[in-house]
């Protein structure tokens, strides 16, 4: 397969793996920077059928809400995979609020990518 193409083929993985750096850097501006102006989260929380946002302002909001309630959090890959615009993350979540309890979640979130930015991005947590 020539290198243009395997771009196609593992751009959807690229972009994750740079969203799970930013992410970990708990910065939303950047993160913003990778999604599409018509983003869409599906957000696991509130459970048990959680929220979902639309728009780059309103989920980059959430994020920054995440962030601000959760100072410690850090995403960790358990495994990735994706071919094209789409990809699976399944992750652990290492949460401490700002009274340091800690809390650890598991779960997958499915995305979708256009043109390099996050188009959508569906998460379920393991409860």
């Amino acid at each position: 397969m020539n290198p243009i193409r395997m771009d196609r083929v593992e751009s959807a993985v690229r972009v994750i793996i740079e969203w799970i750096d930013v992410f970990n850097q708990h910065d939303s501006g950047k993160l913003g920077i990778l999604m599409a102006e018509d983003v869409i989260l599906d957000a696991s929380a509130p459970a048990p059928t959680g929220q979902t946002y639309s728009g780059k302002a309103a989920v980059t909001q959430y994020f920054a809400d995440v962030f601000d309630k959760y100072p410690q959090a850090k995403m960790e890959a358990e495994a990735l995979s994706g071919y094209g615009t789409s990809g699976i993350l399944q992750w652990n979540m290492h949460l401490s609020d700002s009274a340091d309890k800690p809390e650890k979640q598991r779960g997958i979130t499915l995305f979708s990518v256009r043109d390099g930015k996050i188009l959508e991005m569906q998460s379920y947590v393991k409860q």
